[in-house]
């Protein structure tokens, strides 16, 4: 299998971008059928090759990889989860844009493939670089690729770490003075109330906190 990996990693230099994706798809599927020898191969050519099309490839092809194990409810080990997880967040910080885009897909069929697997900590983390690129945005609404990549990640996010996680991100732009700001924020949360059934469901990490800093409070 390791001996395909190399000829796949040259075809994500091809100008076809349907080659390129082809490629990607070729190498998920390798990496499917024996992740522990095909993974740090593209965890590598990640980190040595310049080219941002084998990059981006290589993150592409993660992304299927996780929409595959998803499906195939694949039990992820550690050491490849924070692995992954490193290189998203080096992804997530890239000046060029659809290496970004591409990573919150990637980010997002990760959180999907991890749902119940006791990795909330490395997602956590991913969601705290992807919603600087959601609040980046803006309140404007667009078709870009970009937009509706980071809207699936945090939404993917949220179904993986719960509305009360995601609600804690929300809460402190949902009343701002501003309206730019405020319409930002609301659809995540209109999305989350209809997501898990209702308002009370994602505020109910507001008000069962006690003590003398944030008494008990009830609606």
């Amino acid at each position: 299998m390791e001996t395909h990996v190399g000829p796949l990693l040259s075809v994500l230099q091809q100008s076809d971008r349907s080659m390129r994706i082809a490629a990607a798809v070729a190498l998920a599927i390798a990496a499917a059928q024996d992740l522990g020898s095909v993974l740090p191969l593209l965890l590598d050519a990640y980190v040595t090759e310049e080219d941002k099309h084998i990059q981006t490839g290589v993150i592409k092809a993660i992304g299927f990889l996780c929409s595959f194990s998803g499906a195939m409810k694949r039990v992820w080990d550690p050491v490849q989860v924070y692995a992954v997880t490193r290189l998203l967040e080096s992804a997530l910080v890239e000046r060029y844009e659809t290496h970004r885009q591409v990573a919150c897909e990637t980010v997002g069929h990760f959180a999907l493939a991890l749902v119940d697997q006791g990795y909330e900590e490395a997602l956590v983390h991913l969601l705290n670089h992807v919603w600087p690129n959601y609040i980046a945005l803006g309140a404007e609404v667009s078709d870009s690729h970009l937009t509706h990549a980071v809207e699936f990640a945090v939404r993917a996010l949220g179904v993986a770490l719960g509305a009360g996680v995601l609600h804690q991100y929300l809460t402190q732009g949902l009343f701002h003075p501003a309206k730019a700001v405020r319409g930002l924020y609301w659809p995540v949360q209109r999305w989350l109330g209809d997501y898990f059934g209702g308002m009370s469901s994602s505020s109910s990490c507001l008000f069962a906190l006690a003590g003398p800093e944030c008494p008990e409070a009830c609606l």
